[in-house]
C-alpha cells in the first residue's frame, strides 16, 4: 500500500523585497551546475517554511524538463548575450512563483487520490511553463533584432515606440530614449516589455536621454503602480 503524501501547508505571504533575495538565491542554486539530486535538496532547504517539499518537487521535476537556459552560440551579438545572462534570474523567478502556485493547488485537492492528486496538478501547472518558456523565446526574438538594428546604426540604438490610447505607461516612458544595444534594458529590449509590446530597436535620438537614466528602478515601480490602477 502507498502511504499517503503528507498534506501541503498554506503558503507562506511573502514581501517584495523577500521574493527578490529568494529568486537571487533560487538563481545561484540553479546556475551553480550541480546535479539533479542536490539542485532538488538545495531549493527544498532554501524555501521550507514557504511552500511544501511536494510542491518544490513537482516544479523541479517540470523544469529540468526543458531545455538549458543562458546558453548562446560564443559568435552572437551583444544582446543575444546579455539576453542569455538574464534568463536565469526569469527561470528563478518562475521557480519561485510555480512553487507557490502548486502549493495553493496541492492544498485544494488535498482529498484527492496522492497520485491524481500529484499529476492534476503537474498538468495545471504545465500551462504557466508553457507561458514561460514562450516568454523565453519571445525575449530572445526581440534580442535579436535589436542586434540586426545595431549592425545598421551602431551600438547606441533608440527606443522607438507605438503611441496611441494601447501604449503602455512603461513602453511611453521608453520612447525615445536611447541604449546601448550590449546593456540590457531594466523593462528588456524593445518588444519584450509585455506580452503585445510594438516596440521596436531603430537608429538613436539626437539629443536623446539614456534609457537607463530615465527608467530607473524606482521609476519603473512607480510606473508598474500605475499601470496596475488605470
Amino acid at each position: 500500500m502507498t502511504a499517503p503524501a503528507p498534506e501541503p501547508t498554506a503558503p507562506v505571504a511573502t514581501s517584495d523585497s523577500t521574493d527578490a533575495a529568494l529568486i537571487l538565491a533560487v538563481a545561484a542554486i540553479l546556475s551553480s551546475g550541480a546535479g539533479a539530486g542536490v539542485t532538488l535538496a538545495a531549493l527544498r532547504r532554501l524555501l521550507t517554511g514557504l511552500v511544501s517539499a511536494s510542491a518544490v518537487r513537482i516544479v523541479w521535476s517540470l523544469v529540468r524538463a526543458t531545455p538549458p537556459l543562458g546558453v548562446y552560440d560564443q559568435a552572437a551579438d551583444s544582446a543575444m548575450r546579455a539576453e542569455a545572462q538574464a534568463e536565469i534570474q526569469f527561470r528563478a523567478a518562475y521557480v519561485l512563483n510555480a512553487a507557490k502556485r502548486v502549493d495553493t493547488e496541492l492544498i485544494r485537492y488535498s482529498r484527492t487520490d496522492p497520485r491524481q492528486r500529484i499529476a492534476r496538478v503537474a498538468a495545471i501547472e504545465r500551462r504557466f511553463l508553457a507561458q514561460h518558456l514562450q516568454a523565453i523565446e519571445r525575449r530572445r526574438q526581440v534580442a535579436a533584432a535589436a542586434d540586426r538594428a545595431a549592425r545598421s546604426y551602431g551600438a547606441r540604438l533608440g527606443w522607438h515606440a507605438v503611441l496611441d490610447e494601447r501604449t503602455s505607461i512603461e513602453c511611453r516612458a521608453a520612447h525615445g530614449s536611447n541604449f546601448e544595444v550590449g546593456s540590457r534594458p531594466l523593462i528588456g529590449y524593445p518588444g519584450a516589455v509585455h506580452p503585445h509590446c510594438r516596440c521596436r530597436p531603430g537608429p538613436p535620438f539626437r539629443n536623446g536621454r539614456l534609457l537607463s537614466q530615465r527608467i530607473t528602478a524606482r521609476r519603473l515601480r512607480n510606473l508598474q503602480r500605475q499601470e496596475a490602477a488605470s
